[in-house]
């Protein structure tokens, strides 16, 4: 059960991190070509802003879960000596 939720939270936060920097990028393609076609009234502040918030939120999710130490011997307490706790 808990490897099932930390797939799923994993895959839940990998899909923030990729639709996140999608919309950036995206955000910033636009505002880029439009610039440079000199027609300032297209500039994406708001996609972009969204998408980074996204991408960190994401972010720190994925590597939460990943270095995380729940699925490494959760439950076991290790004493100073190196001797699991009783």
């Amino acid at each position: 059960m808990r490897a099932e939720n930390r797939k799923y939270r994993r895959a839940h936060y990998l899909k923030h991190l990729l639709g996140g920097f999608g919309l950036f990028a995206a955000g910033a393609a636009i505002t880029l070509a439009t610039l440079w076609a000199e027609i300032y009234l297209l500039v994406f502040w708001g996609l972009m802003a969204a998408g980074f918030s996204d991408f960190v939120y994401g972010l720190y999710g994925f590597l939460g879960e990943a270095l995380s130490k729940a699925g490494r011997g959760a439950g076991k307490r290790i004493r100073f000596d190196g001797r699991p706790d009783s």
